[in-house]
């Protein structure tokens, strides 16, 4: 073989102009998917941002607990003190990780129709 035959020109440019056009809807695409993340990362921002507000509720609810407990009578806290520790427990061990936030899409170099098409049709070439 000397050379690309016509047909081999002919397969070789279809799939360039293939390539190039779906390379044409995955950039789109992206671009659509990228919007949607900022409103996403907007709306798990808001949900991080409550989530420091139940942060600061659970904390005012545990100083108060342990403010009544510790009022209470060596007989009280006997009687009830380990239900009220529990009970601190409970409210000091909530989960509150704040969600992580999205990245961009990041795609791969679509590069693969510029190296199909700059690839020699004869051996001199």
């Amino acid at each position: 073989m000397h050379e690309l035959t016509k047909e081999d020109k002919a397969h070789r440019d279809d799939m360039i102009t293939r390539l190039d056009a779906a390379s044409e809807k995955i950039a789109a695409q992206t671009e659509a998917a990228d919007e949607k993340i900022t409103e996403l990362n907007d709306s798990i921002q808001e949900y991080n941002n409550v989530l420091k507000e139940v942060d600061q509720f659970a904390d005012e609810v545990v100083k108060r607990i342990e403010d009544y407990a510790g009022s209470k009578s060596e007989g009280w806290k006997e009687e009830k003190g380990d239900v009220y520790e529990d009970w601190v427990t409970h409210w000091s061990n909530i989960n509150l990780s704040p969600m992580d936030l999205i990245e961009e899409v990041v795609l791969d170099d679509m590069e693969h129709s510029k190296e199909l098409a700059d690839l020699p049709e004869t051996p001199e070439s």
